[in-house]
């Protein structure tokens, strides 16, 4: 009997080490990823690791595969652990990747995760945790949890490379390799792991390894051309990061056209010789991707010949570029032309009349959608969001925090002073403003409230003098919810006017929008002509007050 109940306080000795055993295990800090597949089953030979990035720097630990098991610490140490020559230097970003044999890898979202320092501000005490295909979830520092992670089959998996027409592109050589980050100074891809290398086929095809994470794809040969839907940035870096969930991607290639820019720039009347006209590669991420394109001859003019799409600016400055003078996007120009650039001097200088003419290429003010108080009629409001349908570059809520900008050649169609094109010209402050999407989200556009003060020449519309009251409508705007950066776009060279602020304003008459549209507009400072458009002229700026506003009257 006495046996049998040293048996007993053996068994329930046993039983309480194992139970406290797997409680402190549980409790010491623990993600646990169960590994199952997509009937529920146990996935056998797991391997795991996570991958760490600061800033350009990398490092893989492999993570305690126990059984049916993923186990990932929580503890505040754990990237110390991990990382050793990283310990208290810098908060890492992590990411689990899962590979078994059989089954397509996975790997989660890129998140800070936990450490503990004397500023508080750069702790780290809650993890977000997101994988493919899963409900993300948050984990506190130093918690214990379990959660169910389903690997899934691979699938075949390809990408086709084709010109806008539908034409695939054949023999060109791509790259394939999982994308870790390019959190770094100059965003370049850090910690990469290699997939596969080809050629695509005669139907512009080439197959890739299939996985649950995003892609760098790199294409070699993508010169003189861009991939459509692609960031400036990924362009010209000729790659594409994405996930890959179609069983054949698509790529698109657009190839630009050539097009000859003569300008002749004059200061004062007279030419200026011998200065050098720079041009800064667009999406370039350093800052670093500029130089000199052309020098002006004794007639002050240079032209180039230049794919537009390469370059985000040709600028015209000072000596060594410490100054600008003239400054604009090439998209702006839609066909090859000559441009007449008469620069002038003033009492504000070449260089802060660009600066103010630059400031108002941005929006400045935003407007909340809830807090807004539309007073149009709902038909008309129908009606106007309409006519701003069909922006190129898709719906504007998929861009969140860019300034969508559209090209559009507007200075080709519209003079610097269109007094002929006009119904009003006012000088006229701005008393507020509404924004408003497109019915097709794909532009923004701005109503603004005017008050004028004083009309130049004789309005071709009636009702409009000093003291009244008009509204006059421009696309581009911000709008921003309460949370986020919001959304943003403009025409390209088109500037905001600002609340408060006074301009001389060119407007023309919409029958079916009910209201003005601003075709350009001015303001002043110290006298002399600042514009609120960016023309590739940069017309009339500089130009004293009064003489610019003899120019200015609607033709009788």
């Amino acid at each position: 009997m006495k046996a049998r109940s040293h048996s007993v306080v053996f068994l329930a000795g046993l039983f309480l080490f194992v139970v406290v055993a797997a409680s402190s295990r549980l409790s010491a800090g623990q993600l646990r990823l169960r590994l199952v597949d997509e009937k529920g089953q146990t996935v056998p030979r797991v391997q795991a690791e996570v991958l760490l990035t600061v800033w350009g720097d990398t490092h893989r630990h492999p993570l305690v595969v126990e059984g049916e098991f993923v186990v990932v610490s929580t503890d505040a140490s754990a990237v110390d652990r991990w990382w050793p020559e990283l310990a208290g230097q810098a908060w890492a970003e992590a990411q689990i990747l899962i590979k078994a044999p059989g089954y397509a890898p996975i790997k989660s979202d890129p998140a800070p995760w936990f450490r503990i320092v004397d500023r508080e501000a750069d702790c780290v005490r809650r993890a977000s945790v997101r994988f493919p295909r899963h409900e993300p979830f948050e984990i506190e520092i130093g918690e214990s949890i379990v959660r169910d992670l389903r690997l899934r089959r691979p699938q075949q998996r390809s990408i086709r490379v084709a010109s806008e027409d539908g034409r695939p592109i054949s023999g060109w050589p791509v790259e394939a390799l999982m994308f870790w980050s390019n959190e770094n100074h100059c965003g370049h891809p850090s910690g990469i792991d290699f997939l596969t290398k080809g050629f695509t086929d005669e139907n512009g095809a080439i197959q890739v390894p299939d996985g649950e994470f995003e892609y760098l794809l790199s294409f070699p040969e993508l010169r003189d051309a861009e991939i459509v839907g692609n960031s400036e940035y990924d362009n010209f870096r000729h790659q594409v990061i994405r996930r890959l969930e179609e069983p054949i991607v698509p790529i698109i290639i657009r190839r630009w056209q050539p097009v000859t820019i003569g300008l002749r720039f004059t200061m004062d009347g007279k030419p200026i010789a011998g200065q050098h006209l720079s041009g800064s590669v667009r999406g370039c991420p350093c800052g670093t991707c500029w130089g000199p394109l052309g020098e002006t001859d004794a007639h002050g003019t240079v032209k180039l010949e230049l794919h537009r799409e390469r370059f985000q600016s040709l600028t015209l400055g000072g000596p060594e570029y410490e100054k600008v003078f003239w400054e604009v996007d090439p998209l702006i120009f839609r066909t090859s032309q000559l441009v007449e650039v008469e620069l002038r001097t003033s009492p504000m200088g070449l260089q802060e009349i660009w600066k103010e003419a630059r400031s108002f290429s941005q929006p400045r003010d935003f407007a909340d959608p809830a807090r807004q108080n539309d007073q149009v009629d709902s038909s008309v409001r129908l009606i106007r969001n309409r006519h701003f349908n069909g922006g190129p570059a898709g719906k504007i809520l998929e861009h969140p925090s860019q300034l969508v900008v559209e090209p559009t050649g507007w200075p080709e169609t519209t003079a610097a002073i269109p007094g002929e094109a006009s119904d009003a010209v006012v000088l006229a402050s701005v008393d507020g403003f509404s924004t408003f999407l497109s019915e097709d989200h794909t532009r923004i556009y701005r109503e603004y409230s005017l008050i004028v003060r004083e009309t130049i020449g004789a309005p071709r519309r009636a009702g409009i003098a000093s003291g009244s009251a008009v509204t006059a409508i421009r696309a581009g705007g911000w709008l921003k919810w309460a949370e986020g950066p919001g959304l943003r776009f403009q025409i390209l060279g088109q500037g905001f006017p600002r609340l408060a602020e006074s301009y001389l304003l060119f407007l023309k008459w919409d029958p079916a929008l009910s209201a003005f549209t601003i075709l350009t507009a001015y303001s002043f400072l110290q006298d002399v002509v600042v514009p609120l458009d960016i023309r590739p002229d940069f017309a009339y700026a500089g130009m004293p007050k009064d003489s610019f506003l003899s120019l200015c009257k609607i033709p009788e």
